[in-house]
């Protein structure tokens, strides 16, 4: 069972950065398998997840110190305009990072913006806990319309493309 569940943390700490992996592809196999229960698999997962979102953060902190250069992409004015905003109000958005694609990018302009590090993965570790969670309880419970939405149907396969 360790190692299903070690999977499953690489699995999703892949998956929390800007390369592509299925956090729920995996869990889906280890439920499968039925060699672990829900809790610990979504500890796993929510875990790996919080790794690879801090992974990404902190590539958005070395990122942020290259900002005079020609080929960064914000101007220093707009830089600081953006970040003051961001200070005040994106840390919220850390909690959006369960959306796919979309979160991976925000906990990287979190670290460009340098929001509080520990706040911020608190608010990812909730929202993809939740995530896994609902993902768990959906693929357990044999919820075919719920598993739509996380792309994997009942046999633990990805869908779609």
């Amino acid at each position: 069972m360790i190692w299903q569940l070690i999977g499953v943390f690489i699995a999703a700490a892949v998956s929390a950065s800007i390369l592509p992996g299925g956090t729920e592809v995996a869990m889906a196999a280890v439920f499968t398998l039925g060699s672990a229960t829900i809790v610990p698999v979504v500890i796993a997962a929510t875990a790996g997840s919080i790794a690879g979102s801090a992974a990404q953060w902190a590539l958005g902190r070395f990122l942020a110190q290259y900002r005079g250069h020609k080929r960064f992409p914000l101007k220093e004015a707009e830089y600081d305009k953006y970040s003051a905003w961001f200070q005040k109000y994106g840390v919220w958005a850390m909690g959006m990072a369960w959306l796919p694609g979309v979160g991976d990018v925000l906990t990287l302009i979190g670290g460009i913006f340098r929001t509080p590090f520990l706040l911020s993965m608190v608010l990812v570790g909730l929202a993809k806990g939740a995530r896994f969670a609902l993902f768990a309880y959906a693929f357990v419970t044999g919820l075919p319309w719920l598993l739509d939405m996380f792309g994997v149907d009942a046999a633990g396969m990805a869908i779609g493309g």
